[in-house]
């Protein structure tokens, strides 16, 4: 079942292997949010992390009930995995409605970049030294910034991604159909 899914602006910083480049940029990111019900598996929230402009760029993260209170633990999160989903959905639409102002005090930033192909117009590096991407929701404030929320993201599966690519190939197929 889909939760969710919103196109926002998010500030990419580059990752430690980058540490020469302090060029940030923005671009808009499609995130989609699912909440996965089987029966006799654990319940997973998976977040997915597209780019309109980059067909290539696919990252994915993926929270069971079972992986939760590790995660709650170590954040100091105080909902439990029933609401986990609404609340991150509520802290990416509050992200997306200070996109555009001067001092934007919610916010999205992806480090670690480097490891994501086409995300900062580089390739990835070898494993060892392309370390983790991950996502933070953080908050501005005078003092310092606070964050909400740190998943570690990942690139999809060849094979999610070649699904992927299949759905934008025929999203611009029907485009081109309707002469739009």
């Amino acid at each position: 079942m889909e939760l969710c899914c919103l196109d926002l602006t998010v500030q990419l910083l580059p990752g430690q292997i980058d540490a020469g480049d302090s060029v940030a940029q923005n671009r808009k990111l499609t995130f989609t949010i699912t909440l996965t019900i089987a029966p006799n598996l654990p319940q997973t929230l998976c977040v997915r992390i597209t780019d309109a402009d980059d067909p290539q760029v696919l990252l994915t993260s993926c929270v069971s009930a079972a992986d939760y209170p590790g995660l709650k633990a170590a954040q100091g999160l105080l909902v439990d995995f029933q609401s986990f989903p609404q609340h991150l959905i509520q802290l990416l639409q509050s992200c997306q409605q200070q996109h555009g102002q001067l001092q934007p005090r919610m916010g999205v930033v992806l480090s670690g970049c480097g490891a994501v192909p086409g995300l900062l117009g580089e390739t990835a590096g070898p494993p060892s030294q392309s370390g983790g991407v991950v996502m933070q929701v953080v908050e501005h404030n005078s003092f310092r910034r606070l964050c909400h929320l740190a998943m570690a993201v990942a690139p999809a599966a060849t094979a999610t991604k070649l699904r992927h690519l299949a759905d934008c190939l025929s999203q611009l197929q029907v485009c081109g159909m309707c002469g739009v």
